[in-house]
C-alpha cells in the first residue's frame, strides 16, 4: 500500500467497516484488548451481578443477558479486524462499484474455512492506493510477447507460516458481467490465470499464487461456494 496517498474520504453507504466500528477498531488496537470471550465465562458473571443486585433489594435494575453482553458481542468487522483492513476504512464507492466487493469481504469473513485456516483478507482493488499489481502481457501474431497493462486484482487472501512470512497467496477478482467479455481485461485475466501462475509456480517450488473469478451475475451464495471450495483446495495444507 502506498500509505502517504491516504487521505480522508466522504462518507457514502459503501464504507466499510462503518464509523462506528472503524473507531472501535482504532481504540481496541491502541489498548491491544481482547476480542474473544469466554460466553459461559460473561454468563456467570451475569449471575453473579444479577444475585448480587436482587440480594440488595435492586431487582428492578438489573438489566437483561442480551444488554449486558451486548458491549462484549462485537460485530463481524471489529471480530476480523486482526485478519484484514490493513487500512480503514475500504471505500468500494471509490470505482461506482455495485456494493458486489463489499457483499463478497463480509460474506468471506463468516466462512467456516476462513476463519479455521486462519486466512487474512485484503482489499487490493483501489489503484491510487495498491502496490500489488501484475505487469500482464499477450503475443501478438507474430508470437512475441507485447505488455498489454497492470493488472490490480480486488482482494488477496494470504496465509502466513509460523514466522508470519506469507506463503500462499489468493487472488480473487470480482466483477460485473459485463467485463467478461472485454478485450482488455480478458487478455489480463488470461495472463493471470495462465503464465503468471507457471512461473511463479516454478520460481518458489509450489503452487504460491492462484486466482479466482467472481462474477456478480451470479447469486451471492454460488459464488461463496465457490470461494469456499477454493478455500479449502488452495489452502489444504
Amino acid at each position: 500500500m502506498i500509505a502517504e496517498r491516504l487521505t480522508d474520504v466522504e462518507k457514502n453507504p459503501k464504507l466499510y467497516p462503518n464509523e462506528a466500528d472503524t473507531n472501535k477498531i482504532l481504540e481496541l488496537d491502541k489498548t491491544n484488548a481482547d476480542i474473544e470471550f469466554d460466553w459461559a465465562e460473561v454468563e456467570k458473571a451475569y449471575q453473579v451481578m444479577k444475585e448480587t443486585m436482587i440480594s440488595q433489594g435492586m431487582e428492578k435494575w438489573v438489566p437483561e443477558y442480551e444488554t449486558f453482553k451486548s458491549d462484549k458481542d462485537y460485530s463481524l468487522p471489529i471480530k476480523s479486524k486482526n485478519n484484514t483492513f490493513h487500512y480503514l476504512p475500504y471505500n468500494f464507492g471509490a470505482s461506482g462499484s455495485s456494493g458486489f466487493e463489499m457483499q463478497a469481504i463480509q460474506e468471506t469473513l463468516r466462512l467456516a474455512e476462513f476463519k479455521t485456516k486462519d486466512l487474512e483478507i485484503y482489499y487490493n482493488g483501489d489503484n491510487y492506493l495498491t502496490q500489488f499489481k501484475i505487469d500482464c502481457f499477450a503475443k501478438n501474431n507474430s508470437k512475441r510477447w507485447n505488455k498489454v497493462g497492470e493488472y490490480t486484482t480486488d482482494f488477496l487472501i494470504i496465509k502466513r507460516t509460523e514466522k508470519e512470512k506469507i506463503h500462499k497467496v489468493l487472488m480473487i477478482e470480482t466483477k460485473g458481467e459485463g467485463f467478461s467479455n472485454n478485450p482488455d481485461f480478458v487478455k489480463k485475466k488470461n495472463f493471470v490465470e495462465t503464465e503468471f501462475l507457471k512461473l511463479n509456480q516454478e520460481k518458489f517450488g509450489y503452487q504460491r499464487f492462484d486466482f479466482l473469478y467472481l462474477e456478480d451475475s451470479k447469486n451471492i451464495a454460488a459464488n461463496i461456494t465457490k470461494l469456499n471450495n477454493k478455500l479449502n483446495q488452495f489452502f489444504n495444507d
